[in-house]
């Protein structure tokens, strides 16, 4: 009987161990732990290529479970030496299906290695602000760019940036804007760097980080709810300007603990009716922050 539970046990240790299961990028990856986070990894590099996400995305709607086999990682001995040919199992391994379905071209290593390194970023300065800076890739960061000048224009938005930095100044803190597509999901995020209480309190506050997807359209990734309760486009612009909100109250330490989304909110609806597209517009309800609709999933 002892013997039996033993081997009993050993059976299910063995049949847990091949049933991790990890979640990348809307996919979902089974087997053992090890193969499915280097397998993750190599996702999470695709997925900044604009070629390899609309093929992510293809098999989020067409396979999205993956059970891994177990010889795909086979004889790679250094993760360091031979990051290239693990790479290229990782691709063949996730497309070798799309590719017999669709008529995808599969890349060889040296073109898929072409691909990955053509995503380097660049950080920039915007305007005179020295305290605020902007990281992505080349393109991106023009998209960015023309939007936060647009911002710049506008007479509620150049005290926004002016109120940033004279934040900035007092405590010497810096607020750093940087693309990044798994931001998509809420539009966009911030928080201090380091997150302390320090946001709390005025005149004290801390540097911030905005992180969003910077190729979302004009017309932005969600829609939000009204005070009318009708479904408004939460635009590029306004999705923009509502994290620099949460940017000024960080860095000044005016952050409410009560409700810092309807701070923003508040504010996000005065730059709304400021503009001419948008003054007509009914305000944005700050009570139904959870409500907003995501309509823009990125690239297909």
């Amino acid at each position: 009987m002892y013997k039996t539970l033993i081997a009993l046990f050993l059976m299910i240790q063995s049949i847990y161990a091949s049933n991790f299961t990890w979640g990348a990028f809307g996919l979902v990856l089974h087997w053992e732990k090890e193969p499915v986070l280097k397998l993750s990894k190599d996702i999470a590099e695709f997925y900044k290529v604009d070629q390899l996400e609309r093929m992510i995305n293809r098999l989020e709607a067409e396979t999205k479970h993956f059970n891994i086999p177990l010889e795909l990682y086979a004889n790679i001995e250094s993760e360091k030496e031979n990051l290239k040919e693990r790479r290229i199992r990782s691709y063949n391994y996730l497309w070798g299906n799309l590719f017999d379905q669709n008529g995808f071209i599969l890349l060889d290593s040296e073109e898929l290695e072409d691909l990955l390194k053509a995503q380097v970023e660049k950080k920039v300065q915007f305007k005179n602000f020295k305290e605020i800076s902007i990281r992505a890739r080349a393109d991106k960061l023009k998209t960015m760019i023309d939007r936060m000048n647009l911002i710049y224009e506008n007479s509620i938005g150049r005290k926004l940036f002016d109120d940033i930095q004279a934040c900035a100044k007092k405590g010497k803190h810096t607020l750093l804007i940087y693309d990044d597509k798994s931001s998509l999901s809420g539009g966009g995020y911030t928080g201090g760097n380091p997150s302390t209480f320090n946001i709390f309190v005025p005149g004290k506050g801390e540097s911030a980080e905005i992180r969003m997807r910077f190729d979302q359209p004009d017309e932005g990734a969600h829609q939000v709810v009204s005070v009318e309760g009708t479904k408004i486009p939460f635009l590029a612009i306004d999705n923009i300007f509502h994290e620099l909100v949460h940017a000024k109250h960080v860095m000044c330490g005016t952050t409410s603990k009560a409700n810092a989304e309807a701070q923003a909110i508040t504010e996000e609806n005065q730059f709304r009716h400021s503009r001419g597209e948008t003054a007509d517009w009914p305000d944005r309800d700050a009570r139904a922050y959870e409500e907003g609709e995501q309509v823009w999933y990125g690239l297909f």
